[in-house]
Protein backbone atom coordinates (compact mmCIF):
# COMPACT_ATOMS: atom_id res chain seq x y z
CA UNK A 1 0.00 0.00 0.00
CA UNK A 2 1.67 3.37 -1.06
CA UNK A 3 3.12 5.84 1.54
CA UNK A 4 2.33 3.80 4.68
CA UNK A 5 5.43 4.23 6.18
CA UNK A 6 5.97 7.69 7.19
CA UNK A 7 8.95 9.24 8.84
CA UNK A 8 10.86 12.43 9.29
CA UNK A 9 14.67 13.13 9.16
CA UNK A 10 16.66 15.27 7.66
CA UNK A 11 16.76 16.18 3.90
CA UNK A 12 18.72 14.25 1.46
CA UNK A 13 19.18 11.04 2.82
CA UNK A 14 19.20 7.38 1.70
CA UNK A 15 16.88 5.74 4.15
CA UNK A 16 14.82 2.63 4.17
CA UNK A 17 12.58 0.10 6.68
CA UNK A 18 12.26 -3.41 7.44
CA UNK A 19 9.52 -5.04 9.11
CA UNK A 20 9.73 -7.44 11.55
CA UNK A 21 7.28 -9.74 13.34
CA UNK A 22 7.78 -8.83 17.14
CA UNK A 23 6.78 -12.38 18.08
CA UNK A 24 9.24 -14.77 16.14
CA UNK A 25 11.74 -11.76 14.83
CA UNK A 26 11.42 -12.57 11.68
CA UNK A 27 11.98 -10.01 8.82
CA UNK A 28 9.60 -9.44 5.90
CA UNK A 29 11.30 -11.20 2.39
CA UNK A 30 10.42 -7.98 -0.41
CA UNK A 31 11.59 -11.08 -3.01
CA UNK A 32 9.85 -14.15 -1.34
CA UNK A 33 7.01 -11.64 -0.10
CA UNK A 34 7.37 -13.89 3.44
CA UNK A 35 8.86 -13.40 6.70
CA UNK A 36 12.46 -15.33 7.58
CA UNK A 37 14.98 -15.69 10.16
CA UNK A 38 17.15 -12.77 8.98
CA UNK A 39 20.17 -13.80 7.68
CA UNK A 40 23.63 -11.14 6.49
CA UNK A 41 23.31 -12.86 3.10
CA UNK A 42 19.60 -12.28 1.91
CA UNK A 43 20.09 -8.46 3.67
CA UNK A 44 19.37 -6.83 -0.35
CA UNK A 45 15.89 -8.60 -0.27
CA UNK A 46 14.95 -7.03 3.27
CA UNK A 47 14.69 -2.92 2.42
CA UNK A 48 12.19 -0.86 1.68
CA UNK A 49 13.43 1.97 0.23
CA UNK A 50 12.07 5.29 1.92
CA UNK A 51 11.61 8.53 -0.69
CA UNK A 52 12.02 12.29 0.67
CA UNK A 53 9.06 13.95 -0.28
CA UNK A 54 10.37 17.50 0.45
CA UNK A 55 11.85 18.62 3.74
CA UNK A 56 12.69 15.52 5.39
CA UNK A 57 9.11 13.81 5.04
CA UNK A 58 10.38 10.43 4.37
CA UNK A 59 7.80 7.68 2.80
CA UNK A 60 7.76 4.29 1.90
CA UNK A 61 4.89 1.51 0.54
CA UNK A 62 4.10 -1.05 3.21
CA UNK A 63 3.75 -4.59 1.56
CA UNK A 64 0.27 -5.54 0.82
CA UNK A 65 0.62 -9.38 1.07
CA UNK A 66 1.49 -8.95 4.44
CA UNK A 67 -1.35 -10.11 7.35
CA UNK A 68 -3.46 -7.58 9.62
CA UNK A 69 -1.06 -7.55 12.88
CA UNK A 70 1.26 -5.46 14.99
CA UNK A 71 4.50 -5.03 13.26
CA UNK A 72 8.07 -3.53 14.65
CA UNK A 73 9.27 -1.24 11.45
CA UNK A 74 12.98 0.25 11.67
CA UNK A 75 14.62 2.92 9.62
CA UNK A 76 18.08 2.61 8.46
CA UNK A 77 20.24 5.10 6.96
CA UNK A 78 21.76 2.92 4.16
CA UNK A 79 25.94 4.23 3.65
CA UNK A 80 26.60 2.21 0.68
CA UNK A 81 25.44 1.77 -2.73
CA UNK A 82 23.03 -1.35 -1.62
CA UNK A 83 21.72 -2.41 2.17
CA UNK A 84 24.15 -3.66 4.60
CA UNK A 85 25.14 -4.70 7.80
CA UNK A 86 27.09 -1.44 8.34
CA UNK A 87 23.72 0.69 7.61
CA UNK A 88 22.84 2.74 10.61
CA UNK A 89 19.65 2.14 12.42
CA UNK A 90 17.59 4.92 14.15
CA UNK A 91 16.55 4.61 17.69
CA UNK A 92 14.64 1.23 18.31
CA UNK A 93 11.64 -0.22 16.22
CA UNK A 94 8.55 1.54 16.28
CA UNK A 95 5.65 -0.99 16.70
CA UNK A 96 2.67 -0.51 14.47
CA UNK A 97 -0.46 -2.20 14.01
CA UNK A 98 -1.56 -2.93 9.74
CA UNK A 99 -5.33 -3.28 9.25
CA UNK A 100 -4.83 -4.32 5.72
CA UNK A 101 -5.06 -0.18 4.90
CA UNK A 102 -3.36 1.92 7.16
CA UNK A 103 -0.83 1.43 9.97
CA UNK A 104 -1.81 2.86 13.34
CA UNK A 105 0.67 2.56 16.63
CA UNK A 106 0.85 -0.20 19.00
CA UNK A 107 0.49 0.56 22.28
CA UNK A 108 3.65 -0.03 23.83
CA UNK A 109 4.44 -2.12 26.73
CA UNK A 110 4.62 -0.13 30.14
CA UNK A 111 2.56 2.64 28.89
CA UNK A 112 0.82 4.37 32.12
CA UNK A 113 -1.95 1.77 34.20
CA UNK A 114 -0.20 -0.85 32.18
CA UNK A 115 2.79 -1.66 34.96
CA UNK A 116 4.39 -5.55 33.38
CA UNK A 117 5.53 -8.28 35.69
CA UNK A 118 9.23 -9.11 35.23
CA UNK A 119 7.75 -12.23 33.86
CA UNK A 120 6.22 -9.95 31.08
CA UNK A 121 9.59 -7.99 30.54
CA UNK A 122 11.66 -10.67 30.14
CA UNK A 123 9.03 -12.34 27.18
CA UNK A 124 8.85 -9.05 25.58
CA UNK A 125 13.02 -9.02 25.94
CA UNK A 126 13.43 -12.37 24.23
CA UNK A 127 10.55 -11.41 21.67
CA UNK A 128 12.71 -8.62 20.39
CA UNK A 129 15.68 -9.98 19.79
CA UNK A 130 14.08 -13.14 18.26
CA UNK A 131 14.66 -15.85 20.90
CA UNK A 132 10.95 -16.30 22.00
CA UNK A 133 11.55 -19.57 23.15
CA UNK A 134 15.25 -19.19 25.02
CA UNK A 135 13.96 -20.41 28.04
CA UNK A 136 12.96 -24.11 26.30
CA UNK A 137 16.90 -23.93 25.10
CA UNK A 138 19.45 -25.18 28.26
CA UNK A 139 22.12 -23.42 26.25
CA UNK A 140 20.78 -20.10 25.97
CA UNK A 141 22.37 -17.41 27.12
CA UNK A 142 19.19 -14.85 27.48
CA UNK A 143 16.92 -16.96 29.82
CA UNK A 144 15.03 -16.03 32.33
CA UNK A 145 17.97 -16.10 35.63
CA UNK A 146 20.26 -13.88 32.74
CA UNK A 147 17.04 -11.40 32.09
CA UNK A 148 16.16 -10.89 35.82
CA UNK A 149 19.63 -10.26 36.99
CA UNK A 150 19.57 -7.74 33.74
CA UNK A 151 16.35 -6.16 34.90
CA UNK A 152 17.76 -5.31 38.50
CA UNK A 153 21.06 -3.98 37.05
CA UNK A 154 18.46 -1.67 35.04
CA UNK A 155 16.54 -0.90 37.91
CA UNK A 156 19.79 0.43 39.49
CA UNK A 157 21.07 2.27 36.69
CA UNK A 158 17.61 4.32 36.60
CA UNK A 159 17.70 5.14 40.26
CA UNK A 160 21.67 5.88 40.18
CA UNK A 161 21.13 8.28 36.85
CA UNK A 162 17.58 10.63 37.87
CA UNK A 163 17.80 11.15 41.84
CA UNK A 164 14.03 11.70 43.64
CA UNK A 165 11.89 9.92 42.31
CA UNK A 166 8.70 10.63 44.50
CA UNK A 167 8.21 6.53 43.98
CA UNK A 168 11.49 5.84 45.73
CA UNK A 169 11.50 8.39 48.27
CA UNK A 170 12.01 7.90 52.18
CA UNK A 171 12.05 10.33 55.31
CA UNK A 172 13.46 8.68 58.10
CA UNK A 173 12.40 10.80 61.17
CA UNK A 174 11.73 8.10 63.95
CA UNK A 175 14.79 5.57 64.40
CA UNK A 176 17.52 8.29 65.33
CA UNK A 177 17.99 10.55 68.04
CA UNK A 178 20.90 13.03 69.21
CA UNK A 179 21.57 11.50 72.85
CA UNK A 180 25.40 10.21 73.11
CA UNK A 181 26.02 10.44 69.25
CA UNK A 182 27.39 12.56 66.17
CA UNK A 183 27.87 8.96 64.02
CA UNK A 184 24.10 7.43 62.32
CA UNK A 185 24.48 4.10 59.99
CA UNK A 186 23.40 4.26 56.69
CA UNK A 187 22.40 1.20 56.69
CA UNK A 188 19.93 1.70 59.55
CA UNK A 189 17.95 3.88 57.37
CA UNK A 190 16.23 0.81 55.67
CA UNK A 191 14.32 -0.04 59.38
CA UNK A 192 11.72 1.47 60.64
CA UNK A 193 10.24 3.14 57.84
CA UNK A 194 8.95 2.55 54.45
CA UNK A 195 12.77 1.69 53.15
CA UNK A 196 12.26 -1.71 54.32
CA UNK A 197 14.38 -4.30 52.72
CA UNK A 198 15.78 -1.74 50.33
CA UNK A 199 19.29 0.03 50.30
CA UNK A 200 19.43 3.46 50.21
CA UNK A 201 20.43 5.00 47.00
CA UNK A 202 21.36 8.17 48.34
CA UNK A 203 20.65 11.08 51.34
CA UNK A 204 19.51 14.07 50.13
CA UNK A 205 18.79 16.04 53.35
CA UNK A 206 19.46 15.46 56.94
CA UNK A 207 17.60 17.82 59.88
CA UNK A 208 17.76 18.16 63.59
CA UNK A 209 14.18 18.34 64.93
CA UNK A 210 12.86 20.03 67.97
CA UNK A 211 9.86 21.84 67.26
CA UNK A 212 10.02 25.39 66.09
CA UNK A 213 13.97 24.94 67.00
CA UNK A 214 13.95 22.54 64.20
CA UNK A 215 16.82 23.25 61.51
CA UNK A 216 17.86 21.69 58.11
CA UNK A 217 21.62 20.69 58.35
CA UNK A 218 24.33 22.24 55.93
CA UNK A 219 26.29 19.33 53.48
CA UNK A 220 29.83 19.70 53.64
CA UNK A 221 31.90 17.75 51.57
CA UNK A 222 34.24 14.85 53.51
CA UNK A 223 37.33 16.50 53.51
CA UNK A 224 36.06 19.43 54.13
CA UNK A 225 34.39 18.70 57.11
CA UNK A 226 37.55 16.71 58.46
CA UNK A 227 40.09 19.35 57.95
CA UNK A 228 37.23 21.67 59.69
CA UNK A 229 36.77 18.85 62.70
CA UNK A 230 39.30 16.27 63.18
CA UNK A 231 38.07 15.09 66.57
CA UNK A 232 34.28 16.27 66.44
CA UNK A 233 33.90 14.84 70.31
CA UNK A 234 37.09 16.59 71.80
CA UNK A 235 36.61 18.61 74.38
CA UNK A 236 37.59 21.65 73.06
CA UNK A 237 35.22 22.02 70.75
CA UNK A 238 31.99 23.72 70.77
CA UNK A 239 28.90 21.60 71.67
CA UNK A 240 25.45 22.59 70.63
CA UNK A 241 22.79 21.60 67.97
CA UNK A 242 23.87 19.88 64.74
CA UNK A 243 24.51 22.34 62.14
CA UNK A 244 26.49 20.19 59.53
CA UNK A 245 26.77 16.47 58.23
CA UNK A 246 28.66 14.85 55.68
CA UNK A 247 28.95 10.87 54.27
CA UNK A 248 31.58 8.95 55.23
CA UNK A 249 31.88 6.26 52.94
CA UNK A 250 28.22 5.65 51.58
CA UNK A 251 28.62 4.02 55.44
CA UNK A 252 28.12 6.58 58.10
CA UNK A 253 26.43 10.26 58.31
CA UNK A 254 28.46 12.28 60.87
CA UNK A 255 27.40 15.74 62.34
CA UNK A 256 28.67 18.49 63.87
CA UNK A 257 28.57 20.33 66.37
CA UNK A 258 28.51 16.61 68.92
CA UNK A 259 25.29 17.72 70.84
CA UNK A 260 25.51 19.04 74.12
CA UNK A 261 23.73 17.31 76.84
CA UNK A 262 20.94 20.42 76.42
CA UNK A 263 20.46 18.69 73.01
CA UNK A 264 19.72 15.13 73.71
CA UNK A 265 16.64 12.64 72.92
CA UNK A 266 16.03 14.75 70.10
CA UNK A 267 15.00 12.97 66.74
CA UNK A 268 16.98 12.98 63.24
CA UNK A 269 15.22 13.10 60.13
CA UNK A 270 17.03 11.91 56.80
CA UNK A 271 15.14 12.51 53.62
CA UNK A 272 16.31 10.36 50.29
CA UNK A 273 16.04 8.01 48.30
CA UNK A 274 15.96 4.10 47.91
CA UNK A 275 16.76 1.21 45.69
CA UNK A 276 13.86 -0.40 44.47
CA UNK A 277 12.98 -4.19 45.35
CA UNK A 278 15.27 -6.40 43.31
CA UNK A 279 13.40 -9.02 41.11
CA UNK A 280 13.31 -12.42 42.25
CA UNK A 281 13.00 -16.16 40.24
CA UNK A 282 9.39 -15.99 41.18
CA UNK A 283 9.14 -13.36 38.22
CA UNK A 284 5.99 -12.03 39.46
CA UNK A 285 6.51 -8.66 41.00
CA UNK A 286 6.18 -5.29 39.21
CA UNK A 287 9.07 -3.02 39.06
CA UNK A 288 9.13 0.41 42.12
CA UNK A 289 10.14 2.57 39.73
CA UNK A 290 6.68 4.46 38.44
CA UNK A 291 6.55 4.09 34.39
CA UNK A 292 9.52 2.42 33.74
CA UNK A 293 8.72 -1.07 31.89
CA UNK A 294 10.06 0.19 28.53
CA UNK A 295 13.05 1.54 29.64
CA UNK A 296 13.75 -1.34 31.57
CA UNK A 297 12.93 -3.41 28.20
CA UNK A 298 15.35 -1.39 26.57
CA UNK A 299 17.94 -1.75 28.39
CA UNK A 300 17.67 -5.54 28.88
CA UNK A 301 17.18 -5.53 24.63
CA UNK A 302 20.86 -3.70 24.54
CA UNK A 303 22.59 -5.99 26.99
CA UNK A 304 21.37 -8.98 25.41
CA UNK A 305 22.43 -8.29 21.82
CA UNK A 306 26.00 -7.12 23.63
CA UNK A 307 26.80 -10.75 24.39
CA UNK A 308 24.89 -12.22 21.20
CA UNK A 309 26.84 -9.98 19.33
CA UNK A 310 30.06 -10.76 20.67
CA UNK A 311 32.55 -12.10 18.56
CA UNK A 312 29.82 -11.55 15.11
CA UNK A 313 30.60 -8.36 13.77
CA UNK A 314 27.82 -8.43 11.57
CA UNK A 315 25.42 -7.97 14.65
CA UNK A 316 27.01 -4.57 15.54
CA UNK A 317 24.34 -2.51 14.20
CA UNK A 318 21.87 -4.61 16.43
CA UNK A 319 23.90 -3.03 19.67
CA UNK A 320 24.42 0.37 18.50
CA UNK A 321 20.30 0.50 17.74
CA UNK A 322 19.75 -1.13 21.08
CA UNK A 323 22.15 1.14 22.84
CA UNK A 324 20.52 4.70 21.66
CA UNK A 325 17.04 3.63 22.35
CA UNK A 326 18.08 2.83 25.78
CA UNK A 327 20.48 6.04 26.03
CA UNK A 328 21.55 8.41 23.47
CA UNK A 329 22.26 11.78 25.67
CA UNK A 330 24.43 12.77 22.27
CA UNK A 331 22.27 12.33 19.57
CA UNK A 332 23.41 13.00 15.75
CA UNK A 333 21.45 14.69 13.62
CA UNK A 334 17.83 13.31 12.79
CA UNK A 335 18.60 11.36 15.49
CA UNK A 336 16.66 11.57 19.24
CA UNK A 337 17.40 11.24 22.94
CA UNK A 338 16.85 7.82 24.15
CA UNK A 339 14.14 6.63 26.64
CA UNK A 340 16.39 7.20 29.61
CA UNK A 341 17.06 11.42 28.97
CA UNK A 342 13.35 10.68 27.92
CA UNK A 343 12.47 9.40 31.54
CA UNK A 344 14.70 12.27 33.35
CA UNK A 345 13.24 15.20 31.49
CA UNK A 346 9.42 14.19 32.72
CA UNK A 347 10.63 13.33 35.78
CA UNK A 348 11.79 16.62 36.17
CA UNK A 349 8.68 18.25 34.90
CA UNK A 350 7.06 16.47 37.28
CA UNK A 351 8.93 18.39 39.93
CA UNK A 352 8.13 21.34 38.04
CA UNK A 353 4.15 20.82 39.04
CA UNK A 354 4.30 19.07 42.04
CA UNK A 355 6.52 23.17 43.20
CA UNK A 356 3.83 24.71 41.17
CA UNK A 357 6.82 25.85 39.41
CA UNK A 358 4.76 25.95 36.30
CA UNK A 359 1.93 28.83 38.02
Amino acid sequence: MSNKIRTGFAAGYNLYATIRQPTTGYIWNTSSQAFEACAAASITDYDIALTDSGMGYYLGDFPSAIANDTYDIQVYERVGAAPSTDDVPFGGPTSYTWNGSSLTAAPSPGSPGTALTCKDMIDEIQLRIGRPDADTHGNEIVDMTWCTRVLNEAQRVIVQTVPGLSCLHFSNRSTFDTTGTYQYTITDLTYGDSTTDRGVCRVTDVWYLDGNQSRQLTFKPRDEFDSEHPDPTHSSESFGRPSQWTMRNNTTIDTWPYCSSGYWDKDMRFDGDFYPKEFTTDVTGASDISMSDEGLILYGVWKAWQVIASGNPALAGEVRSAKRAWSNPDPRAGEDVGWLEKFGRRHEIMIGWDSNLYG
